[in-house]
């Protein structure tokens, strides 16, 4: 029995956001030029769009009623960049994140470790 085709799904907009960011990642800033800009800028409005989409619609989800949990949010200075479902996990990143701005910021040190924070937020039922 051979399997029906299904035709290929379009990338979801997590994976639409990856591949985007990987294109500029893999284009070397010399090849640019502005059609490469203008396409890429409408593909990455897009996919944002459709990523804010999902996350509205995910706060205004009701929580399951037995559903409470912890995060650990993240923050350098008042921008998220990250958020976990566990402390451990929230402090490895924390610390690879300070230890990355620190080496291209290096006379920055104590103001990026100062800068970087972790907050721990429940959920209320």
């Amino acid at each position: 029995m051979t399997k029906p085709e299904h035709p290929p799904q379009e990338p979801g907009p997590v994976s639409r956001a990856r591949q985007l960011l990987e294109l500029l990642d893999e284009t070397p800033i010399a090849e640019r030029r502005a059609a490469f800009h203008q396409h890429h800028l409408e593909d990455m409005r897009r996919a944002i769009e459709d990523l804010l989409t999902l996350h509205d619609a995910a706060r205004h989800r009701p929580p399951a009623p037995s559903a409470r949990a912890t995060v650990w949010a993240v923050w350098d200075c008042s921008d998220l960049i990250g958020v976990f479902t566990s402390r451990e996990a929230a402090q490895q990143f924390r610390a690879e994140h300070v230890a990355r701005s620190t080496a291209d910021y290096a006379e920055l040190a104590d103001t990026i470790n100062g800068s970087v924070t972790i907050a721990a937020l429940e959920s209320r039922s």
